[in-house]
């Protein structure tokens, strides 16, 4: 009688593990490509993961290179955007919160992401506002890294002959389906992902 009893408690034991597995939300996007410019593919894996496609998702961006270490890699945790996937225009072409939520992520967030290899069909316009801003997104963002002002200067300058002609890749990684992250570039001189534009 115990062991019948101890089968059927490790049955719907089971049934509860497998049921609270069912609703879970665990995906992987994966592309490669030359975003470096180096002449070797690198990866980018975009693992999103959440408790149930109710609540909200966590996710990760990581870039590797064709050795395995590990160029960029950003963790988001949406939790505080999660309720806006059911207001009315913060995602659009869908009708209610859990198709909003499964066309953000698991559509248009990876196709933003891995947009970054395709090359630019042409040069980054600068002018007054946007050399300004290169040189003010790119030193903040250096300086807050720990790179020396000498490489700074360096990097500066390499960055500006990249945006100068077509073919750079831009990196760009949203911060919600509502707002863009800021642009980035790979560069070599400081061996990083760096922005170049911040509205």
């Amino acid at each position: 009688m115990r062991f019948a009893v101890l089968m059927l408690m490790l049955v719907l034991w089971s049934g509860a593990t497998v049921a609270a597995q069912v609703g879970k939300v665990d995906r992987t996007f994966t592309a490669k490509g030359d975003i470096t410019a180096d002449g070797r593919a690198e990866i980018l894996t975009l693992h999103i993961v959440g408790k149930s496609m109710q609540s909200s998702f966590r996710w990760s961006l990581v870039i590797t290179d064709d050795t395995g270490v590990v160029l960029y890699r950003v963790d988001r945790d949406d939790a505080s955007q999660d309720g806006f996937f059911g207001t009315d225009g913060y995602e659009a072409r869908c009708a209610d919160y859990e198709s909003c939520k499964k066309r953000y992520y698991f559509q248009d967030l990876p196709e933003t992401i891995f947009a970054a290899l395709k090359p630019s069909p042409a040069a980054w316009k600068f002018d007054q506002y946007t050399f300004p801003n290169l040189r003010d997104t790119a030193h903040a963002y250096l300086v807050h890294h720990g790179v020396a002002q000498v490489r700074i200067n360096g990097a500066l300058v390499e960055m500006r002959k990249t945006l100068n002609k077509p073919g750079f890749h831009m990196l760009d990684v949203p911060l919600s389906a509502a707002q863009y992250g800021e642009p980035m570039i790979w560069v070599a001189s400081v061996h990083m992902f760096v922005p170049f534009y911040q509205d």
